[in-house]
């Protein structure tokens, strides 16, 4: 990736939600970000904590994303062991939240702290 496919680092604005199951948060859970604008083909991600609240990173922990619009997926895999080795677990999570297409979730990302509503995780 060249530097001009990055948006400035300082040009980031945090972005913090949560993410629910119906009887629990998946917590784990990876969250990306993909920008509708081919401008920029970085990820910004953010892992869902124990109670289902995530804060997007860019270039650093928490730090936001760039402004734009977006459209978001959701994937969670268990980590575990098979035969004394680290595997994955198929993810938990309905394969629409995979897909920026089928996820059904989106967002605009605008200069300041952008505060998501509740994302809740149906069948």
């Amino acid at each position: 990736m060249c530097s001009s496919d990055l948006p400035p680092a300082g040009d980031v604005h945090p972005v913090i939600g949560r993410l629910l199951l119906p009887d629990a948060y998946p917590e784990g859970a990876l969250v990306v970000l993909h920008p509708l604008s081919p401008r920029f083909t970085t990820h910004p991600r953010a892992t869902v904590q124990s109670d289902g609240s995530f804060e997007v990173s860019t270039f650093a922990e928490g730090d936001g994303a760039p402004p734009g619009d977006y459209l978001v997926t959701a994937v969670w895999h268990k980590a575990g062991l098979k035969n004394g080795k680290p595997v994955l677990s198929a993810n938990q999570l309905p394969a629409r939240y995979s897909q920026p297409e089928t996820s059904g979730w989106s967002l605009t990302v605008v200069p300041g702290v952008n505060e998501l509503p509740t994302w809740r995780i149906e069948s």
